[in-house]
């Protein structure tokens, strides 16, 4: 079940306002398990845009991700 905080986001899609997962929730629920390449520029690229501080766990991986990224 999600907290009810974490549903209180506001987006809009299509021109259309929606309620939604903030952003703040959407990162904190990308982490806790094994996660994939995915995971980490999903959660990264909410983290750029909504200023939200990177989990640590993610720290060493995004390191990994923007070494590999880099060199192609």
């Amino acid at each position: 079940m999600y907290p009810a905080a974490s549903l209180s986001g506001r987006g809009v899609i299509a021109g259309r306002a929606v309620k939604c997962i903030t952003a703040e929730y959407m990162v904190k629920f990308h982490t806790g398990y094994r996660f994939r390449d995915t995971d980490v520029r999903d959660a990264s690229a909410s983290c750029e845009r909504f200023g939200i501080d990177y989990p640590d766990e993610y720290q060493a991986a995004r390191g990994m991700l923007w070494s590999i990224h880099s060199r192609a």
